[in-house]
């Protein structure tokens, strides 16, 4: 997706966002009832949420090192930029409608769409190459809950069986394997248990697209290849390290709001990106083991790469 044209620039949209009200209320001569939220409503919000969406494309993923001042907006500092808008979809997932009944799929895709956005911000991109703990805290949290949301979907027999849904539960999983491995704290204070349950949960609703998708199939055997050697490998760190006494976890919330809100709103030009201070330097994909287990686990005797094994499960997504 990196490099293609994003379609039309958001200030191309001059139209106002249109008023919440359902096609009964148009019609109707009396005056609307704004007690419950109507179709517009999600609609509306999720068109807030798009705009966000845009500038995490236009800033964070820029492939332009050469980008005129006009195309992007003046960024001075990448890490505030990154606060400031994940304070801003917190408190666009604090004003979700609030659902109208236990099986409410408009609130559900919302959510969904959030998380989806939060870890587009949060995760490695080509301007924050290397995010640092407490963003990759909050990029695992939104992977877990992404997968729990698909998951309780597929159980109520509300799980659309499309390319979208089979797109965003690999990518939430590969991205909670990435956030695990990435960061110390998430994999000692993490349970084997906990973690096995959110695989089971993702493969699950690949399992149920895979009777559309050949290619869901297909990923799902790769993701449960890979969960088994790193659930092995948490429970030697836990016994080597021990349990960690605090884990940020947001299983029983919709939404995860920053504790720390005092920064102010900022912005960088992308090719200063070269001269910025970054966080200590993280390993690759495959950095944090020691080799010999994913030799193992895939029959290889000259050191199996896990770059190339998630490559070889991206296959079907390109």
């Amino acid at each position: 997706m990196m490099g293609r044209p994003i379609g039309l620039r958001d200030e191309a949209c001059d139209l106002r966002i249109p008023a919440d009200l359902s096609d009964a209320d148009i019609e109707s001569e009396s005056i609307p009832s704004l007690s419950a939220p109507t179709h517009m409503t999600y609609a509306i919000h999720l068109f807030r949420l798009a705009k966000i969406n845009s500038e995490i494309k236009y800033v964070a993923n820029s492939v332009n090192p050469d980008a005129p001042n006009y195309a992007y907006p003046a960024v001075i500092d990448i890490n505030a930029w990154q606060k400031e808008v994940l304070a801003r979809l917190d408190q666009w997932a604090a004003g979700v409608p609030v659902a109208r009944d236990t099986n409410d799929y408009s609130r559900a895709i919302l959510l969904l769409r959030y998380h989806s956005v939060r870890m587009l911000l949060l995760r490695p991109s080509p301007n924050i190459p290397r995010p640092d703990q407490h963003a990759l805290r909050h990029c695992y949290s939104s992977a877990e809950e992404s997968i729990r949301l698909y998951n309780e979907l597929y159980k109520k027999n509300m799980l659309v069986h499309n390319w979208i849904t089979f797109h965003k539960t690999v990518l939430s999983t590969i991205t909670m394997f990435y956030c695990i491995l990435s960061v110390p704290s998430i994999a000692t204070s993490l349970e084997v248990e906990e973690f096995m349950g959110n695989v089971r949960a993702g493969l699950n609703v690949l399992s149920a697209v895979g009777e559309h998708y050949s290619g869901a199939k297909r990923s799902r055997d790769i993701l449960d290849e890979l969960a088994g050697p790193i659930s092995r490998w948490l429970v030697k760190k836990r016994q080597v390290e021990g349990p960690e006494p605090f884990r940020q976890s947001t299983t029983t919330t919709d939404y995860m709001p920053l504790a720390d809100t005092g920064f102010s709103p900022s912005t960088m030009q992308p090719g200063a990106i070269d001269n910025m201070d970054w966080p200590s330097l993280w390993s690759t994909f495959d950095g944090g083991f020691d080799g010999q287990w994913l030799a193992e686990s895939y029959g290889s005797t000259d050191g199996a790469n896990l770059d190339s094994i998630v490559l070889s499960l991206l296959d079907d997504l390109t």
